[in-house]
């Protein structure tokens, strides 16, 4: 996650973004790998569903990668993922999209330049609008 994002989410009136981004990391149920790839989408303690996809690269939860599997534990089972699972629709997903956005534009990343956003920005604001 973008820097300071954590430090963020620890603050007491982010509470509710950081169990949503907590809770959307648990599956209700005993879920071992071999469960797991026979389903395409799980819903989460949250309420929210997660896709899992295979491919010839491997195992993903959304589009974080699957890097171990099958660590049991007293009361459940445990999958590592190589990313943070962000829910969708969440003031947390904006809080660090924009932060993303911030560090790319940093670095100079063109598909995050001021021009590009403000296009994207005005052309989604049209449609919404439109409709």
């Amino acid at each position: 996650m973008p820097e300071g994002t954590v430090e963020s989410l620890l603050k007491p009136e982010n509470k509710d973004k950081l169990l949503a981004i907590l809770t959307y990391h648990v599956v209700a149920g005993k879920y071992t790998a071999e469960k797991v790839l026979k389903t395409d989408k799980l819903e989460t303690v949250n309420g929210q569903n997660i896709m899992i996809s295979i491919s010839d690269k491997g195992a993903k939860v959304n589009q974080s990668g699957i890097t171990a599997t099958d660590i049991m534990t007293s009361n459940g089972v445990i999958h590592v993922i190589d990313t943070v699972l962000l829910p969708s629709d969440d003031e947390t997903s904006m809080m660090i999209d924009e932060e993303t956005k911030r560090l790319a534009r940093a670095h100079g990343c063109p598909a995050f330049s001021e021009i590009k956003t403000a296009s994207v920005e005005t052309r989604s604001t049209s449609s919404v609008n439109s409709l």
